[in-house]
């Protein structure tokens, strides 16, 4: 009888995890549709999206083997669309410019508020990739996902840059989106860095929070 009822509870929660990830998925398919329609940009949006595709992918590909915590999948959820969502606009959408308005800023700042979310919204789930999938330990984990996190920056700006060599020029000027700031490059990256120190102080602050 309680090998039944231990069968039936981890059925159900099996069911219920599958259900929490699909509408995830749902909420995302719907985002990237939209996007998809008459963006300002095709090869701006084309662009914009690669990194987003080749993530999605990965994530279902290898979502049984390294197994993340529902909290990460919501968060990587929210960051690929809000990626997805700033292609549909050449990321300038409109919302960038009331961001930018109400921190005093006279350009569109939706590029630096998803910069931050790159370390504030993506630091847990590599953190636990690397718990998950290498073993490491739960603090050797955080520092490795700080590390990540400004690394990747650095490496997307990059291929930014790279990217931008081989464009043409106002197809280059719509994807680097520097807007005339000749420390866009700097901000972006410090933006985050911050993202992921934010998050790097909340992981270490919680278990004791947790206990209390």
């Amino acid at each position: 009888m309680s090998s039944n009822r231990h069968t039936a509870n981890s059925k159900s929660n099996l069911e219920s995890f599958h259900r929490r990830h699909l509408i995830l998925l749902f909420i995302f398919l719907v985002v990237s549709i939209w996007s998809a329609i008459s963006p300002k940009t095709r090869i701006d949006w084309f662009l914009e999206n690669i990194l987003v595709w080749l993530a999605f992918i990965a994530i279902l590909i290898f979502r049984n083997k390294i197994r993340l915590s529902d909290w990460s999948y919501i968060q990587v959820t929210v960051y690929l669309s809000l990626q997805v969502y700033a292609s549909h606009y050449a990321y300038m959408p409109p919302i960038g410019m009331w961001i930018g308005h109400l921190i005093g800023s006279t350009r569109n700042d939706y590029d630096r508020l998803v910069h931050f979310c790159f370390g504030f919204l993506l630091f847990l789930p590599i953190k636990e990739c690397f718990q998950n999938a290498f073993g490491l330990s739960r603090r050797v984990a955080i520092f490795c996902s700080l590390l990540i996190i400004g690394a990747g920056s650095a490496i997307y700006e990059i291929i930014e840059w790279l990217a931008a060599l081989v464009l043409a020029p106002q197809a280059a000027i719509d994807f680097l989106g520097s807007q005339g700031d000749v420390w866009d490059t700097q901000k972006d990256m410090a933006m985050a860095i911050l993202g992921s120190l934010i998050m790097f102080f909340f992981v270490l602050i919680w278990p004791k929070t947790k206990k209390k």
